[in-house]
């Protein structure tokens, strides 16, 4: 009897746990365009691309065509709905790059996309951009930022963007 209430007893804690694994079911995407923002401790990666903290994230307007300018941000804002509230989630950033790719001075090749993760909890908003930080940065064209989380894209915004 005691293997049978032990059992029992790991059987419950099992699908107790499986209850509480976060479960995301899709994004919102609330708002995009141009935002600006303030940046502080900034990096650049082995790809040539200055990554950096920001904060006080404002948004300035709502519009997919972006102006090939220096300290531009463009991307959008999202929620993620599933359950529980509040979990912890690692999401995937992309920004995909007009097909001819940048031409860093630090990479051998065009760069195709430029990619992050991040954790951002159920249920609150979360915030994905790319800024114009370099000239060589500065390639007309489509851009895609996309949000993937469990091997799924479930936001994405088209941006084009152009000469000034």
């Amino acid at each position: 009897m005691r293997f049978v209430t032990l059992l029992l007893l790991l059987i419950s804690q099992s699908i107790g746990a499986d209850a509480q694994a976060p479960k995301i079911d899709r994004i919102d995407v609330i708002e995009y365009g141009i935002y600006t923002a303030d940046e502080q401790s900034c990096n650049r990666n082995a790809q040539g691309v200055l990554t950096c903290d920001r904060t006080n994230m404002r948004h300035a307007v709502m519009t997919l065509t972006i102006p090939a300018q220096h300290g531009i941000h463009f991307g959008f804002r999202f929620k993620i709905v599933g359950t529980p509230d509040g979990a912890p989630v690692e999401v995937t950033g992309i920004t995909n790059f007009p097909p001819a790719g940048l031409k860093s001075p630090s990479a051998s090749a065009p760069l195709r996309n430029y990619q992050y993760t991040s954790t951002v909890k159920i249920g609150e908003i979360g915030y994905t951009d790319y800024a114009f930080d370099d000239p060589w940065e500065l390639v007309p064209g489509p851009w895609t930022v996309e949000i993937w989380a469990d091997h799924r894209r479930l936001a994405v915004e088209n941006f084009t963007i152009v000469q000034p």
